[in-house]
């Protein structure tokens, strides 16, 4: 039974459609509308009379919206009878409104007919549009957030190639080099530009060449924040790592069509990076300079002349990196006729190293003498070495010869072996009176060697011998032929026989070479 006084239940059913909480309408087959609830009206502006049996349902939506209605909902409709939660939006009168809408479409039954109904059996469209504000809000921020977060993981991930990339740099140029190509690979910038000014004012550009709307030989100004874009879309920035220190970093993206503008916050973040290694770098470049100055002052010595032999020395710097390595070489008189050689090798690099090797060469002229052998005068280094804790495991070859008659008495502290290149051609190595390096407690021990009128003493550091893609074996057996085929061409042995031994060598390490040729005591 129904209850007294409600009426129908048909009346019912059509009061609660019109008086639903959700957006109703109903369209006939070619989507006029032949029904539409309170709220939907509501939401629209407009007087009944001004939608039921006047609209379309496309009037009624957004143009993206009609367009979708008639390449997607439509033919699903036509397919598969519903469409469910398809997000459009309605032109209101307080302009867009984002609802999500489910279609279902199905003959009318049959029934009593009023306004709206159609002829029994006729196709009618029912939707329900459901209020999405919130949700397109929420989702919205779901998507910049997800934006942000593959910014920001892009961001560090650009932060983290270039901290790579920048670690292991020293100098100003190789900086400049480094810091291009991590962000040639990280953002796909076409150059990185590096400018610093020189001492006489003008600025000097480091890293590859870009082009500007602006002289070439000028660096952009940044702006009052630290950096500017330029109307090619290059960035300009600022580097400050010190007081008396400053450059530009100008970085100019690809050009590609469409490619996003650089972004200037990473860019901003890696000029404190470029800031923090430039101020490295040439703080680096300043110690090898003065470790480089410090280490020439003391192999520019005066060396010993006679006409009884001749001495060549040469010294070759690593490429590995900037700093001075400990490599060094002296020759001094001891006594009338009796020339005292040495080669020796530090422990480290920069200008500890530097100043070790000083100490140790002074060291070596403080304690030897002509009535002292080889060997003891190595236990005097020991005694220095343990005394003053300066050139603790250095390497080092001292010789003592004997201009009269070519008797050459040595020792080796830890040193390859020095090498005699016969007058008249054959060269071998001298294997004898060899010990642990200096500061190593072991017994010392002298050897001797006879050369002949002609006869060339080879002393040398192992970065004449030593390669990565060999061992030590086979670069004394290269060393040696080298050698002999050099003497046998009668050429000398100065910095072609020390280029000879590091052709193909990408990185070598520094290399020192003394070589003195006896011409005979008369």
């Amino acid at each position: 039974m129904t209850d007294q006084g409600s009426g129908r239940p048909a009346d019912r059913r059509a009061s609660a459609w019109h008086r639903a909480p959700v957006a109703l309408l109903r369209l006939d087959a070619d989507g006029v509308v032949l029904d539409a609830n309170e709220l939907l009206l509501r939401w629209l502006g407009r007087p009944r009379r001004a939608v039921v049996g006047q609209a379309r349902i496309g009037e009624l939506l957004t143009v993206g919206g009609r367009i979708f209605w008639e390449t997607h909902v439509g033919p699903m409709l036509r397919l598969q009878g519903r469409v469910d939660e398809v997000a459009v939006e309605l032109r209101c009168a307080e302009g867009r409104k984002p609802v999500l809408m489910s279609v279902r479409a199905g003959a009318r039954p049959g029934g009593r007919r009023g306004e709206g109904d159609v002829d029994d059996g006729e196709t009618v469209v029912d939707v329900a549009l459901f209020a999405a504000e919130q949700r397109v809000r929420y989702e919205r921020e779901i998507v910049a957030a997800r934006d942000d977060a593959e910014r920001t993981a892009e961001r560090l991930r650009t932060l983290q190639a270039v901290s790579v990339a920048l670690a292991p740099v020293l100098g100003v140029d190789a900086l400049a080099d480094a810091l291009g190509a991590a962000l040639a690979r990280s953002l796909g910038v076409r150059a990185t530009a590096l400018w610093l000014p020189g001492t006489d004012g003008r600025w000097r550009r480091l890293g590859a060449p870009t082009s500007y709307l602006h002289d070439a030989d000028v660096p952009p100004a940044p702006g009052p924040d630290g950096f500017a874009a330029e109307p090619d879309g290059s960035v300009v920035l600022e580097l400050t790592p010190r007081s008396d220190l400053r450059g530009r970093l100008v970085v100019t993206p690809s050009g590609s069509a469409g490619d996003l503008p650089l972004d200037v916050d990473t860019l901003v973040a890696v000029a404190r990076q470029a800031s923090v290694a430039l101020g490295r770098a040439a703080l680096a470049e300043h110690s090898a300079s003065v470790a480089r100055e410090l280490q020439h002052a003391m192999l520019r010595g005066e060396q010993p002349q006679d006409d009884r032999f001749e001495l060549v020395t040469v010294y070759r710097p690593g490429v590995r990196t900037l700093e001075v390595g400990g490599d060094w070489y002296d020759a001094f008189w001891l006594a009338d006729g009796v020339v005292a050689l040495v080669v020796g090798d530090v422990v480290g690099r920069g200008l500890n190293a530097a100043a070790t090797m000083g100490q140790l060469r002074t060291a070596v002229r403080a304690v030897a003498t002509a009535d002292l052998a080889p060997d003891e005068v190595l236990d005097r280094l020991d005694a220095f070495v343990e005394r003053t804790s300066v050139g603790f495991s250095a390497s080092l070859v001292y010789a003592v010869v004997d201009l009269q008659d070519g008797l050459v008495r040595y020792a080796c502290a830890g040193h390859p072996p020095p090498l005699v290149v016969g007058g008249s051609g054959g060269a071998r190595l001298v294997w004898g009176g060899r010990s642990a390096t200096l500061g190593v407690p072991r017994t010392r021990r002298s050897a001797t060697a006879s050369l002949l009128p002609g006869d060339t003493l080879l002393l040398y550091t192992d970065g004449l011998v030593e390669r990565r893609d060999r061992g030590l074996r086979e670069g004394f057996a290269a060393l040696v032929a080298s050698a002999s085929r050099r003497r046998d061409e009668g050429q000398a042995f100065d910095d072609g026989f020390v280029d000879e031994q590091l052709v193909g060598i990408v990185e070598s390490d520094d290399t020192c070479l003394l070589a003195m040729t006896w011409r005979g005591g008369a």
